[in-house]
């Protein structure tokens, strides 16, 4: 197994949903397009998006939030610092989000305001409501035990790959 020191701080995030946006895009990596899943009734408050090579506990490659101040575009890839993570469960299951800032932002997330986390929880905690969802946010968590979680995502990823495991979503 990879230490997780082995993991950079500066990582790079595919972006799916800009900041401000409230088109929930999916990208279909067999497709090679972005194509819209639903309009959800908030607008996203950081730009959403994902860390390719990465498989998570839900068969997805492992969520990851920007926590920029202009929203960018679907499609990009964000040179991004890890700060750490938002630890959550959707519908009973871990949704785990790794939180991150432009390189040339925060270095950890303890520099991140407290009404910001607040903003983010918030959001995350209601925006599937009105779909009947369940989640639930377990807290935050600082940027080893992002790392650790990226590891893990990794090897699930690698996994995967070699046919490994009976995730069918790579």
């Amino acid at each position: 197994m990879i230490q997780h020191k082995k993991i950079r701080d500066v990582i790079s995030v595919f972006i799916e949903i800009p900041k401000g946006s409230r088109y929930k895009y999916e990208y279909d990596e067999r497709k090679r397009i972005f194509q819209l899943d639903r309009i959800i009734s908030v607008r996203y408050p950081v730009d959403y998006g994902n860390i390719q090579k990465t498989v998570s506990n839900d068969g997805d490659p492992l969520d990851a939030i920007v926590l920029s101040r202009i929203p960018t575009f679907s499609g990009k890839v964000i040179k991004a610092r890890i700060l750490g993570v938002l630890m959550m469960t959707d519908e009973g299951k871990r949704d785990d989000k790794i939180v991150c800032a432009p390189v040339q932002g925060n270095n950890n997330l303890a520099s991140v305001k407290k009404t910001t986390l607040k903003k983010i929880a918030h959001f995350f905690a209601t925006y599937k409501k009105r779909e009947g969802k369940e989640v639930k946010i377990l807290g935050w968590k600082g940027k080893e035990e992002a790392k650790k979680i990226i590891l893990a995502s990794i090897e699930r990823y690698k996994k995967n790959k070699n046919g490994n495991s009976h995730s069918s979503k790579i």
